[in-house]
């Protein structure tokens, strides 16, 4: 059974804050993933998502959330 959004009883607001909590705590940790990432592979995974996770916030407050849960339920039914 294919889930989407409206099975797990979270709105949309309850997702960006969410979103942008995720996003604010791999910001905060991008010297440890960078670290942990530079003993299997090639240590720029905190740099990587750090810059991906800062670019989401900035386009996030610049959008409605309505926006924001259409481009959500493209990408999870995908």
């Amino acid at each position: 059974m294919e889930k989407s959004i409206q099975t797990t009883g979270l709105n949309a607001t309850q997702v960006k804050d969410m979103f942008l909590y995720v996003g604010e705590k791999v910001q905060e940790n991008k010297p440890f993933l960078t670290k942990i990432d530079s003993a299997i592979g090639d240590g720029d995974h905190g740099i990587g998502m750090s810059v991906g996770f800062k670019k989401a916030e900035e386009n996030l407050g610049k959008k409605s959330l309505r926006i924001f849960m259409m481009y959500l339920k493209q990408s999870v039914c995908q």
